[in-house]
Parts: structure tokens; sequence; C-alpha cells
């Protein structure tokens, strides 16, 4: 469970408390909070600024969007001579009123936001969230207007909804770009010469896949490679009586120092060790 859900009121509802535009440059904020349960949400839509929650620092750009959980301690802080502005709003969880759908019947009816809440500790930063934007943007008009509160009540659910949504397909592409990289590497581990060769099969970044490799796996993206072509290495130790010595070149290895020191870190011994223990098991073992 994350953190937000220390604070979590099923019986509260999102309503707006407060929706504001900022345009500043050289200005750093005080550090503070809003009632619990609640979200803090901005959008830049021109401009660069930095975004603390606790001790976290994130760089905002135009058309990012960040939410946090308005329980923790933060700010913003500009630091450019261009401004900066932003469309901000703050949520809070009030008490339940007939006619308003609180968190907990909207945790119930939608897995997404249920899965999001639960998943949510300190903030989540889109990139790309203009359809967000736009919601927030008939709060304000509306807050400034006739300020009907079931409508921005709906409206700032529906501004939950596509948050948990956007993350949720976020997940599951993040999930297939690592999934690609795997499958790429089982396949061609032979002729990659470079990251940059994986993150182009994958058709990302090389340094946003290294990063949600290393996230998912828990290890990075070339050693997984090196353990792939260890293990094919040591299939032809065991398998065949190809001469060491071009083994290195057939798992798309130039170097034969580094082949015999990957080789020896994954297995504890040297390809030549290897092969005489396992050729040695697979004579007293024909079967096999």
């Amino acid at each position: 469970m994350g953190r937000y859900m220390d604070t979590f009121n099923p019986d509260g509802c999102l309503v707006p408390e407060d929706v504001y535009f900022t345009n500043w440059k050289n200005y750093e904020m005080d550090y503070h909070m809003h009632s619990y349960g609640g979200f803090e949400l901005n959008y830049v839509t021109s401009g660069e600024c930095e975004y603390y929650v606790e001790d976290q620092c994130i760089h905002l750009k135009k058309r990012n969007l960040l939410l946090i959980n308005s329980a923790l301690p933060h700010k913003l802080v500009f630091t450019s001579d261009e401004p900066c502005l932003i469309l901000g709003m703050a949520c809070g969880a009030l008490p339940y009123k007939p006619g308003y759908v609180s968190l907990g019947n909207l945790v119930a009816a939608y897995d997404p936001v249920r899965d999001f809440l639960q998943g949510l500790d300190n903030y989540v930063l889109l990139k790309e969230a203009h359809q967000i934007f736009t919601t927030m943007r008939a709060v304000s008009a509306e807050l400034s207007g006739e300020g009907n509160p079931a409508y921005m009540q709906m409206e700032c659910n529906k501004i939950l909804i596509d948050v948990a949504r956007r993350v949720q397909n976020e997940d599951h592409r993040t999930a297939e770009y690592v999934m690609q990289a795997k499958m790429y590497m089982m396949y061609h581990f032979y002729e990659i010469e470079s990251i940059e060769d994986i993150a182009a099969y994958v058709g990302v970044n090389k340094i946003y896949l290294q990063r949600i490799f290393k996230m998912y796996e828990k290890e990075t993206l070339w050693n997984y490679l090196m353990k792939i072509r260890m293990g094919k290495a040591a299939a032809f130790l065991t398998n065949t009586d190809m001469p060491i010595g071009e083994i290195d070149h057939m798992i798309g290895m130039n170097s034969r120092q580094c082949f015999y020191q990957n080789f020896k870190n994954v297995f504890h011994m040297s390809p030549r060790e290897y092969r005489n223990k396992h050729k040695n098991v697979k004579k007293r073992n024909p079967k096999d």
C-alpha cells in the first residue's frame, strides 16, 4: 500500500478547495500542506519550474501534470528568468453529501482508481496531460461562475479517473517495452553491439529503456544480456566440441578477456573448467 492510503477517507468526496493560475519567475514558495485525503494538481502551460514534495525534486515542463498527496509538505520553486504559467487545483476530501460520489464508492466502482490510490506514495507525473488540463480549466471556469458544487464534484472525480487510467495504460506500455527488450536480447544476443541497438528495436529512448528495465528486472540491460550470452556459452561448452576461442564470437563478444571475465562472474569457474566438469557429467549420464 502507498502512503496515500494512510490518509484515505472512503466517505470523503473530492471537491475543489482552490483553483489558481500562477505566472511567476525567480520565486520560491514556502513548504505547505493541504487537507488529509486530498490532492493537489499542477499543470504547466508554459515555461519550466521545480516542485518539491518533501525532499524529492521534480522538474516540470510544458504540458506536464503533477498530482501529489496534498497531506505531504510541498512547494513550488521558480528559478528561471522566464515566467512559468501554471494552472493549479487543490482538491479536498470533504464530508459526504447526498448526491455526491464518495471516494469509497469510486474505488469500489472503478478498479483503475482503486489500484492507483493504493499505489500512490508521494506523487505521479504525467508528461502529456492536455486532456486533463481541459477538465481542470472547466472546473476553474465553473468556480468563478455559477459554482455548481455537484458539477465540480463530478469533474474532480473525472480528473481522478483520467489520471488513474493514464497511469494504468503507461504501466502496461512500460511492461510491454521491457518484454520486447527481453525477447530481442534472447533471439539476437549474438549481434547486439550496444544498448542503442536494443532501444532502436523497442522504439524508445535508451536512457528511458535502461531506467524502466532496471525498475522491472532489478538489474541493468547489459547485465541481463551478458547472462543470456553466458548461458549460451555454457550450452556450447557442454553440448559441442567447438574450440573455446570461437565461442566468444558465436555469442557476440569480440573480446576473449571480457568473455572469460563475464563467464567466471556467472559460473565461478573458467570456461575450460566448466567444459571439463559438465562434459564428464554427460559422459556418466548418456541418457541426459
